[in-house]
């Protein structure tokens, strides 16, 4: 009987060590799963941020392409204008002159 005893009572702790280690099995597979989730959850809200950020850089930098393209526009005119003004202001300084030479002839004449 003492052999019997001995037996059940190794058995018996061998069955409780086996249940408690499947327990803190369990409970490491649910707090790892639990992690799990929470971290898909941050990497869907930083794919969802990163879109977003990617999606402002693109806004932004088209207001940015378009403003630079609008001031070269701007100072393409200016530069049109200042043309035509120094092209006029000439041609009214040479007429001017021909003028003046015109004269000049018509009065030896």
């Amino acid at each position: 009987m003492n052999l019997e005893s001995f037996t059940i009572g190794v058995v018996t702790v061998l069955a409780v060590l086996i249940v408690f280690a499947i327990i803190v099995g369990m409970v490491k597979v649910f707090s790892l799963t639990k992690q799990l989730f929470q971290l898909e959850r941050r990497i869907e809200n930083d794919e969802q941020q990163m879109v977003r950020i990617g999606e402002e850089c693109h806004s932004h930098t088209h207001e940015v392409e378009k403003s630079l393209h609008d001031r070269v526009t701007d100072v393409d005119r200016h530069i049109d204008d200042v043309n035509r003004q120094i092209i006029s202001y000439t041609d009214s300084r040479f007429d001017k002159i021909l003028n003046r030479i015109d004269k000049k002839q018509v009065l030896k004449d």
